[in-house]
């Protein structure tokens, strides 16, 4: 048992030395050879007899089950490498020489064969060096893949999305951990662009993270959620995610979310679907990278529209859509829930436009895909084009050839040369696999303009079918500008074509025209100038003329505005006396009047004092009476005595009073009456100076209606002279600034003059430099003429 052991320990040392050669299996042999001699010298009684036997099984088993079958998968294993060497060492030698459609073809299969574990672990290795045979040999051949010849197209680069993804990837985890790739499919091209970006830019500035597997899941949502289950599962927990394709993040998110593992294991993934924005919102998908995709149908469509009927094309044929990084912390301003992307002003206007419309109809196909939501809004995109282009006389078509499945080249590219059977004009798709670039090619072959958008196949055969292309316009472009150059430059240099010894006299001639034609310029110009300097005198004499006859007019029409100004003014005080005369005259009146009724008030109180005269003059003599009657009679007569005496006194102070009111009022009574003839003398008088008043009123009304009129007959010479006088003024001033540009013409035709001097020494060195271009770009047509791009026969 020691020596089968001990036997067992060599084979598994060999294996690992590789030492499968007849030498070491034979000595294994001899050593198991012995044992089994030992053992059968013991059973048979002869050393010498065990040892042949044992020699003898072990070399046939030996034989039967490891060297016959070693050596046919040595043998065949060899002859497989040698060819597929051969093969990539002829593809290799031809693309050194520069024939960049160099191709590698494969002969080599997977090895089939069962045989012992160690054998098979022999074959697996085998069949792992094919299978990488066979991947080299795929990426060679993309290298050097048929150049698409496409119009242009719009879209993402996937290889800069993948390295985009990989930077966050990098800052997400601080530059340590351990990576799942999850992807669509690994023989998509944006797919797998995207992987390489995203390993890429690992390997440059994140070596300590580290790809634990590559997954692929076909696009489909079942199987996505399966595989990051078990991700999740392994011993070895992934830090992070990178989900590859668009339908992915969701499905991913919702294994990590059942796992626990939210916010622990960092998912990145791509687009803005509505169920990947749901688990962005929560923080589960820690970002996803927008491309734009309603732009990757709109602008396709409208910018192929363009082409159609104006000729447009970019200025550069890739045209990259915008990128943008949308995490937990922005995602608003780029999603809302129930509604989806947003589309703000600004994008709307970034949006591709129609130049014209189509003077016949057109027809443009979009051959799209429907397996994954991410197509909706590229969906979209086309419609709201369709709608836009139907009043530019275009209609725009949706077609998907495989339905909700994934794209099939073998079903696709015929379909292509189906429509331009059915008479559309123009074709837009993207291309998942560089397999339909031949299809393309034929279509495009046909005069059918081809764009693509959201993914395309990018190689070094096309990259230097666009770089001879650009060497070849740089060429034309150059040789026009040295002979524009040459042709102003009057230089004796050699041209491109050769001796330019006409062409110097032709720019000669050109620069002496130049110059002659300056210097007329300039001799018209004095004679402008000297015309006007005769122009500019007559005006002033004209405004001088103009200025007399209006300072003339303008006293004329001062004295009849003074005159006219005076005569309502005395006017004016006239009115004003005669309301003031017949404000007057209406007191005079008013006080006549009141001294009347005086004088009927005086005569009144006249007659009263008559009567209180003859009551003075009764009293009187009834107090003689009763001083009578006193005198005759007894004592008590004394006292009627008294009483009398007093009424006599009293009656004589009243007729005293009376006398003196009398002449007062006597007086009064004479006053009054000199007053009220006063007062009618005035009233007289004041009436006829109204009458005077009045007529002197009339008068000055006739010399102000005159002297209005008059001076309403000047106001028209005044307007019109001042309008001849502002027009001789503009006249004048634009003469001026003739004059001052006619001066500065003549500033200008010197320098004009000086500068087509010094425009000929630089134009020389212009055309020099022109010559240098058009030898670098005949250098470069060189460099590229050495590849072969297309091929031959």
């Amino acid at each position: 048992m020691k020596g089968f052991n001990m036997f067992y320990n060599l084979l598994q040392k060999a294996k690992a030395n590789r030492f499968f050669s007849s030498w070491g299996i034979s000595i294994l042999a001899i050593i198991l050879g012995v044992t089994i001699g030992l053992l059968g010298g013991w059973l048979f009684g002869s050393v010498v007899a065990g040892i042949g036997i044992g020699w003898g099984l072990c070399n046939f088993l030996v034989q039967r089950t490891l060297t016959r079958p070693l050596e046919q998968l040595i043998s065949h294993g060899e002859a497989t490498l040698i060819q597929d060497s051969m093969a990539f060492t002829d593809a290799l030698v031809t693309l050194a020489q520069g024939d960049l459609t160099a191709r590698v073809n494969l002969a080599s299969q997977p090895i089939s064969f069962s045989g012992s574990p160690e054998l098979n672990r022999l074959k697996d290795l085998f069949n792992t060096i094919i299978s990488s045979l066979h991947g080299s040999a795929h990426e060679f051949n993309v290298v050097t893949s048929e150049p698409c010849q496409r119009v242009f197209y719009l879209g993402a680069d996937p290889y800069l999305e993948g390295r985009a993804c990989g930077e966050i990837m990098g800052q997400a985890l601080g530059g340590r951990g351990n990576v799942v790739i999850i992807l669509g499919f690994l023989s998509q091209t944006s797919h797998e662009l995207r992987r390489k970006g995203f390993e890429s830019l690992l390997r440059e500035k994140y070596p300590d993270i580290h790809i634990l597997d590559r997954l692929e899941t076909l696009s489909k949502a079942d199987t996505a959620y399966a595989l990051t289950k078990n991700v999740l599962n392994r011993h070895i927990i992934p830090d992070g995610i990178y989900a590859s394709d668009g339908g992915i993040p969701a499905n991913s998110a919702r294994a990590i979310v059942d796992a626990g593992l939210s916010g622990k294991v960092k998912l990145i993934g791509h687009d803005l679907v509505d169920e990947t924005m749901e688990f962005v919102s929560q923080g589960v998908i820690s970002a996803t990278l927008s491309q734009d995709p309603f732009a990757q149908g709109h602008d396709t469509v409208v910018h192929l529209f363009n082409h159609l009927v104006t000729g447009w094309r970019p200025s550069t044929p890739r045209m990259m859509t915008v990128r943008d990084v949308v995490t937990q912390e922005n995602y608003t301003q780029f999603w809302q829930a129930g509604k989806g992307i947003i589309e703000s002003k600004a994008i709307q206007e970034r949006r591709a436009k129609p130049l014209m419309p189509s003077p016949h109809p057109i027809r443009i196909a979009v051959v799209g895909r429907e397996e994954s939501d991410f197509w909706l809004p590229v969906k979209a995109g086309v419609l709201a084009a369709d709608q836009t282009l139907r009043e530019y006389n275009a209609i725009v078509d949706w077609i998907v050839p495989e339905g909700d499945k994934p794209p099939d080249i073998d079903i696709r590219g015929p379909f292509l040369e189906k429509l331009v059977e059915q008479g559309y004009q123009a074709i837009a798709l993207d291309i998942p696999n560089e397999r339909l670039v031949p299809y393309i090619n034929r279509v495009a072959a046909r005069g059918i303009p081809v764009a693509t958008y959201n993914g395309e196949p990018n190689s070094l055969r096309g990259l230097m079918s666009m770089l001879d292309s650009r060497a070849r316009a740089l060429l034309s472009v150059s040789q026009g500008l040295a002979e524009s150059a040459q042709y102003l430059g009057g230089s004796g240099q050699q041209n491109l074509a050769g001796d330019n010894q006409e062409s110097t006299q032709a720019k000669e001639s050109i620069v002496y025209a130049l110059t002659k034609a300056v210097q007329e310029v300039a001799q018209d110009a004095q004679e402008q100038a000297q015309a006007a300097a005769l122009i500019s005198t007559a005006v002033e004499q004209i405004i001088r003329a103009i200025d007399e006859v209006a300072y003339h007019i303008n006293d004329v029409s001062g004295a009849a505005s003074l005159s006219a100004n005076t005569a309502k003014a005395g006017t004016d005080s006239i009115n004003q006396t005669l309301q003031q005369m017949q404000h007057i005259h209406e007191a005079v009146g008013v006080t006549a009047k009141t001294i009347q009724e005086m004088n009927t008030y005086s005569q009144q109180i006249g007659n009263i004092l008559y009567t209180l005269k003859e009551f003075a003059y009764q009293t009187n003599l009834l107090a003689l009476n009763a001083s009578i009657v006193a005198a005759g009679g007894s004592g008590a007569s004394q006292g009627f005595n008294v009483v009398a005496n007093e009424i006599r006194a009293l009656a004589e102070k009243s007729s005293l009073a009376t006398r003196e009111v009398g002449a007062i009022v006597e007086t009064v009574q004479k006053s009054i009456g000199l007053a009220t003839g006063s007062m009618l003398t005035a009233s007289d008088l004041v009436k006829e100076g109204s009458d005077l008043a009045s007529s002197s009123g009339e008068a000055l009304n006739q010399l102000l209606a005159s002297a209005v009129a008059m001076q309403k007959q000047t106001i028209p010479l005044v307007d019109a002279n001042e309008i001849v006088r502002n027009a001789i003024t503009q006249l004048s001033e634009a003469n001026t600034r003739v004059s001052g540009v006619i001066a500065e013409n003549i500033t200008a035709t010197r320098e004009i003059s000086s500068t087509t001097d010094e425009m000929v020494s630089r134009s020389q060195a212009v055309s020099s430099a022109a010559v240098s271009l058009a030898e670098i770009a005949r250098e470069l047509e060189g460099a590229t003429a050495m590849f072969q791009i297309e091929k031959s026969g």
